[in-house]
């Protein structure tokens, strides 16, 4: 259970252990099967963490890394990409335990806020084996523009959505 309503912090170079814990916990379901040992399993992701560290650093300059804490717990991790046509959510990760407990629905909802701010949408592609996050993104006023064989690019407009996913305090 949350300890209290997520917040955002600044990654810094001491995260980079939890930043792994949270890819691998993201990865598990789908390696696990795999009957590989334990170590086998580690080394694997790691090198995938690694190199898709690497490849985010090379494709999306200047990155924005944020952690997602709950009290003083880092529960989760959300990264940015602040491009001049559009906000570009390029990796958002709650560990398993934190899960279906509102913390993916209030970070989102605080982003929409941020863009709402700006004529710019927010975009972001989900895997099409993950019909519980598309479901989430729909449910907060994203919409399908794009299919390809493995991911769905979705996106959301404070200027075009019907009901913006933003909560009033109204």
């Amino acid at each position: 259970m949350l300890s209290s309503t997520p917040t955002i912090a600044q990654v810094t170079a001491a995260d980079r252990d939890f930043l792994f814990d949270v890819y691998r916990d993201t990865r598990m379901s789908e390696v696990a099967s795999w009957g590989w040992t334990p170590e086998q399993l580690h080394s694997f992701l790691h090198m995938q963490f690694v190199m898709q560290q690497n490849y985010l650093d090379h494709r999306y300059p200047q990155l924005d890394r944020r952690l997602i804490v709950s009290g003083q717990t880092a529960i989760g991790q959300m990264t940015v990409f602040h491009g001049e046509n559009e906000l570009r959510l390029v990796d958002l990760a709650v560990l398993s335990r934190y899960r279906n407990q509102g913390a993916g629905t209030f970070i989102l909802q605080e982003l929409q806020r941020q863009a709402a701010a700006y004529p710019i949408p927010i975009r972001l592609q989900v895997r099409l084996d993950n019909p519980r996050a598309r479901r989430l993104y729909q449910r907060l006023g994203w919409h399908e523009i794009s299919l390809e064989e493995l991911y769905m690019e979705m996106e959301w407009s404070a200027f075009e959505s019907t009901n913006g996913g933003v909560q009033s305090n109204e």
